[in-house]
């Protein structure tokens, strides 16, 4: 699955950031030296953030999750979704938004595997001890009980803002 994504657009003009901002219902705010467009209350039924600000555009979304919303109307992430999934949903959200898909460019991405387990997924988690990063690397990442969630729920790898990579292991 492609969950949790950033993707960033420069914004030509304020008629431009006007249009899509009506196209998309965003709600306008304005202090003395500047207009921005944000998503309201309705985004957390779409699942997409969109934001508009000094001549830059920036949308969140799960890309799994709007595809399903699509299909079934339900932001859901679990379940099979390929990388052809992917593009289409890709290519309908910024058409929806009124975007060329050229113009886009992706800052984050979280990229996540759903596997059928056998047995119960906490099985799993609670003997996850660290990652391997491969012979080339030699190294391990060490996997920790994420304090946010219930014991051996969710584990990751080390997360600061200077980490590019992290793992994460959840059900």
């Amino acid at each position: 699955m492609f969950d949790r994504m950033i993707f960033n657009i420069k914004i030509s003009s304020e008629n431009e950031a006007a249009e899509i901002a009506a196209r998309n219902k965003l709600e306008k705010w304005e202090s003395e030296n500047a207009t921005q467009y944000q998503s309201n209350e309705i985004a957390k039924m779409t699942g997409v953030y969109i934001i508009i600000k000094t001549g830059k555009m920036q949308v969140k979304c799960s890309l799994h999750k709007y595809y399903n919303s699509l299909l079934n109307g339900k932001l859901e992430n679990d379940g099979m979704f390929t990388l052809s999934d992917a593009w289409r949903a890709f290519e309908t959200l910024f058409e929806s938004i009124g975007i060329d898909k050229e113009r886009v460019r992706v800052t984050y991405f979280e990229i996540g595997l759903n596997i059928p387990t056998d047995r119960e997924p906490i099985q799993y988690i609670e003997k996850a001890r660290n990652i391997s990063m491969g012979k080339a690397a030699k190294t391990e990442k060490v996997m920790f009980i994420d304090a946010n969630y219930h014991i051996n729920r969710q584990k990751t790898t080390e997360k600061r803002k200077t980490i590019k990579k992290v793992f994460k292991i959840y059900d």
